[in-house]
């Protein structure tokens, strides 16, 4: 890790926990170097689901396209905005986890 005062990328972690929500890990660091701390934090890198078309062509999937898809019709009763967002990002997770294989377009059309 790069030290933000001298530029050093030789650094010792002196402490490591997991963050409140669980998502990431926060690192106090010191410079080999100069010997100033700095906290970093880590997080898992998220796949991005890759969707093939019938045209064979290929594109990344957005959380938003599966929003849109999962979402009810317009006539029934609008539902709050954060509870779309965790719905969709929920199937999101769920798409990435069942399709760690490729699979073909008309497999993919009719998820619910």
């Amino acid at each position: 890790m790069k030290c933000p005062s001298c530029g050093c990328l030789d650094s010792k972690v002196t402490d490591s926990r997991p963050v409140e929500d669980g998502g990431s890990i926060r690192r106090r660091r010191e410079c080999l170097q100069c010997g100033r701390r700095f906290t970093t934090y880590e997080t898992l890198e998220q796949q991005n689901l890759l969707v093939v078309k019938k045209d064979q062509s290929r594109e990344l999937s957005a959380t938003k396209n599966c929003a849109a898809a999962s979402s009810p019709p317009a006539t029934s009763a609008p539902s709050p905005p954060h509870r779309s967002k965790a719905s969709s990002t929920a199937l999101n997770s769920r798409l990435t986890t069942a399709c760690r294989r490729k699979s073909p377009p008309a497999a993919s059309a009719n998820w619910s």
